[in-house]
């Protein structure tokens, strides 16, 4: 029998969920959140703002007061449209 870490759950119930999200596509879904994250942790600080700030601009999501200079904002729609 296989065996996991200590703080996660057994053996059985990983592989049941790690099955049930390999065949629905959530596992791909996780994969890719986090390689997008890693790769953006990787950035200079200059490139997370402006990847961060593009991103809200995308999902119309407040932008935090200190890189606006006010108060929280949001962003309406995407840059240039």
């Amino acid at each position: 029998m296989a065996h996991v870490a200590h703080d996660f759950p057994a053996c059985q119930t990983v592989y049941y969920y790690y099955n049930k999200w390999s065949q629905d596509g959530m596992w791909d879904k996780i994969v890719a959140l986090l390689r997008r994250e890693v790769r953006f942790s990787r950035l200079p600080m200059g490139q997370q703002v402006a990847a961060m700030l593009m991103r809200a601009c995308q999902q119309d999501i407040p932008i935090p007061a200190a890189l606006t200079g006010g108060g929280d904002q949001v962003l309406q729609g995407r840059p240039g449209a």
